[in-house]
């Protein structure tokens, strides 16, 4: 509350702090948290699955490799088989030769020579039985022995497949794992840095307090900044601007500041900056550097300064918490900001106009025609100092709405459409929230918002009549149409300041206050009513 010399209450601040940004970041690191960790698992099940295939695939090897172990020593074991059965049909020959020689001999012993002979002969058909079955028996184990070595080049050309399918596997799991760390490393990123301007975050911000605390880097002095007029730029120039604004204070923080350091985005427009082993005189330097840094500099395509309210408090003792501390640095901070306020209204001000002048077509030469005119009519019907100069602000900053309407239907050369016309008669309004939403031009919202109603009802937004219209609207109506007639637009040339004259009396009592038409015309103009035509 604030209050008088005899304790009355005048005024009262109220501060608030929009942290939807905040909400809105952490909702998208909760949510990138939640689908890297479903990619995680689904990573893990395919590699779970991968290393059981491939430990099938060994033993399906070991199985084929012990076959033909088997196989190999069974065809060895058939070769010297077939060896000795050969080797018996060469002994079974040559005796065959030798009793045929010997039977000539043995005449005499006929009866036992046939004997021998009907008992040789049954032992050669059994020998040529058993050869026959030797036969039959190579032949076969040639077959088998084939079909083994066709198995041998069908096992080995899928080991080598499997070998492949293993080196593939293993080349996975190592991209896998390298996009893992990084992953790991992005998140860690992530939730300690602030996504706009890459300082760090809040929650860092909070666990360096908690570590320093108990260190003994003492003092440790904490920075509180404040950026003036950031919504200004956010509703004159686009949020794009205004996060440039925010990118921008950001680089003079890192420039002013040491590497070790914490400087933290802790709010929409708000910073925090942790100095170890830093006393008061130190952060006052620093907070000195970074106001003359940020009154040298200027954005790039505009006029907008940075600008941001500085304060710092000191832990010098153990026993002082650093939350303590951080709270007075705010209480400094806000108090400096009360201090500079003529200051920063004059610095918004200024921005103000320099964003109107840039984006609506305006004209400073109109606005000081328009603070000229306007304050003649003011002072000819003696209102106060406080409305002189709402007036004069009134003047210059009545069409801040035009921001919002585009370059080309502000410029064009030729009849406006309806749909144009529309856009058009919104300015009012627009111009109405950008003064609401901007302490320094909230006295003069609501002549913004009525300076396009008529004396007779007809004018827009809300269509006010007569009195109900605030006078300073009135009286920038008549003002604004007169400089507009006897000027060059884009539409059409400009008329004689006479024809102009005459068109003011004609629309009095209809568009304008008859009143201040008068006044208008025979005390700024020197002009007398009843001889203007």
């Amino acid at each position: 509350m604030y209050k008088d010399n005899e304790g009355k209450v005048i005024g009262a601040l109220i501060i608030g702090r929009d942290i939807s940004a905040i909400k809105k970041r952490e909702k998208e690191r909760i949510d990138f948290e939640n689908n890297l960790e479903l990619n995680v698992q689904q990573k893990t099940a395919e590699l779970i699955i991968a290393n059981k295939e491939l430990a099938f695939r060994n033993e399906e090897k070991d199985k084929r490799a012990a076959e033909l172990i088997i196989a190999n020593k069974e065809l060895l074991f058939q070769n010297e088989e077939k060896e000795k059965r050969a080797n018996e049909l060469i002994i079974a020959n040559n005796e065959l030769l030798f009793q045929n020689e010997e039977k000539d001999k043995r005449a005499a012993e006929l009866v036992l020579a046939n004997k021998e002979l009907l008992f040789q002969t049954a032992e050669k058909a059994d020998r040529a039985a058993e050869l026959m079955i030797a036969d039959k028996e190579l032949a076969f184990q040639n077959e088998e022995k084939a079909d083994r070595a066709a198995e041998l080049v069908i096992a080995n050309k899928e080991l080598a497949f499997q070998n492949e399918e293993k080196d593939k596997r293993a080349a996975e799991l190592i991209i896998a794992n390298k996009e893992l760390v990084f992953q790991n490393e992005e998140i860690s990123y992530i939730s300690y840095h602030d996504f706009l301007t890459g300082l760090f975050n809040r929650i860092y911000f909070e666990q360096e307090k908690k570590r320093l605390e108990a260190s003994d880097q003492l003092p440790i002095s904490i920075i509180m900044g404040d950026i003036n007029g950031l919504k200004l730029v956010n509703d004159g120039f686009g949020h794009s601007k205004g996060d440039e604004l925010l990118v921008e204070i950001s680089r003079i923080l890192k420039s002013c500041c040491r590497k070790e350091d914490i400087i933290s985005r802790i709010g929409g427009d708000e910073f925090g900056i942790i100095l170890p082993q830093t006393d008061t005189s130190s952060a006052q330097l620093v907070c000195n550097r970074i106001s003359d840094t940020c009154n040298k500099y200027a954005l790039k395509g505009s006029s907008i300064c940075p600008s941001i309210s500085l304060g710092h408090a000191t832990k010098n003792m153990r026993s002082e918490t650093l939350d303590s501390i951080f709270m007075t640095a705010e209480e400094n901070m806000a108090r400096h900001k009360l201090l500079e306020r003529k200051s920063i209204h004059s610095s918004i001000i200024a921005s103000i106009k320099a964003i109107m002048f840039e984006k609506s077509q305006e004209t400073e030469e109109h606005a000081e025609r328009m603070v000229q005119l306007s304050k003649s009519i003011g002072m000819a019907m003696s209102l106060s100092e406080k409305q002189l100069n709402e007036l004069e602000l009134l003047s210059t900053l009545h069409d801040i709405g035009k921001m919002g309407v585009s370059a080309e239907i502000l410029s064009k050369p030729g009849k406006l459409s309806d749909k144009e016309w529309v856009e058009i008669r919104k300015h009012p309004e627009v111009g109405f929230r950008i003064a609401q939403a901007t302490p320094e031009l909230v006295p003069i919202a609501d002549f913004i918002l009525y300076h396009h109603e008529r004396w007779d009802g007809r004018g827009y937004p809300h269509g006010l009549r007569g009195e109900k219209i605030p006078l300073l609207s009135r009286i920038v109506s008549i003002v604004d149409a007169f400089d507009a007639m006897t000027n060059d637009r884009a539409y059409r040339l400009a008329m004689t300041k006479e024809k102009a004259i005459e068109e003011i009396k004609i629309n009095s009592g209809t568009q304008f206050d008859p009143k201040v038409s008068r006044v208008f015309i025979e005390n700024v103009l020197g002009q007398k009513w009843e001889q203007v035509s």
